[in-house]
């Protein structure tokens, strides 16, 4: 045994086996191609709430990242309007990531609501990753965040940081091996109750059409338009106003 390296899940130091240095010598250091961590966002304003509480709040949707004079600022996909700032932290990763010429993908995975202030707070999955590496491992690293953002949006909660015998073995299969363990939710404020952690069927139907809604035709807004009016309906409701 040789070399050592650290457990993200188990949050330890193991020995790696020459058999084990062997198969992870073939591929790049992980944190030179990949890195994935869970984040958090609270709205800057009613406009980021309303997001995060009407149809295009839904779980393994994309949010945007811009860049403004006063730094990065998640924005609707729809309008450009601003949702919310990153923490401090994530700030600092993905700034990072972005300075090595990385991509970066976040997705929504979990929104929380508080009865008491009426506020609402937000999980997301970030993935960077560095798509001017070689392409099977940028066709793997990308296969495994898509499959991590389905599971998502299917209730899960799978872990998204990578030690190098894991990133091995996603280079293996192509980026359909991933983390059996899930993570454990968040511990929920008082007060606070889950809003949203899967994707429903009438969501699946919404993110589809908010994906193509260059190409929707008149008929297929106005359905779109009434989905969303129920939605909006229901949210109303169930807040009690």
């Amino acid at each position: 045994m040789s070399d050592r390296f650290s457990d993200p899940l188990g949050d330890h130091v193991q020995l790696l086996t020459a058999e084990q240095e062997r198969r992870v010598s073939k591929h790049p250091p992980v944190d030179t191609v990949y890195e994935g961590f869970y984040a958090s966002i609270d709205p800057q304003d009613q406009e980021g709430a309303s997001y995060l509480a009407g149809a295009e709040g839904i779980i393994g949707s994309n949010l945007e990242l811009k860049q403004t004079p006063d730094g990065l600022v998640f924005v609707a996909q729809t309008d450009g309007r601003n949702i919310a700032r990153p923490e401090a932290d994530a700030t600092m990763r993905i700034e990072r990531a972005l300075a090595k010429g990385w991509t970066v993908r976040c997705a929504l995975a979990l929104i929380t609501y508080n009865t008491a202030n009426k506020g609402f707070h937000a999980e997301y999955a970030c993935f960077c990753y560095d798509a001017a590496a070689k392409e099977a491992c940028v066709k793997a690293v990308e296969t495994f965040i898509q499959n991590s953002i389905q599971r998502i949006t299917g209730g899960m909660h799978p872990g998204l940081a990578l030690n190098q015998i894991q990133f091995a073995k996603v280079m293996e299969s192509g980026g359909d091996w991933y983390l059996t363990k899930e993570l454990p939710w968040p511990e929920l404020e008082k007060g606070s109750v889950f809003y949203r952690r899967r994707r429903t069927a009438t969501e699946r139907l919404i993110a589809v059409a908010l994906e193509h809604n260059k190409g929707c035709s008149t008929l297929s807004w106005f359905g779109l338009a009434l989905i969303l009016v129920l939605i909006g309906w229901a949210v109303w409701r169930a807040m009690g106003f």
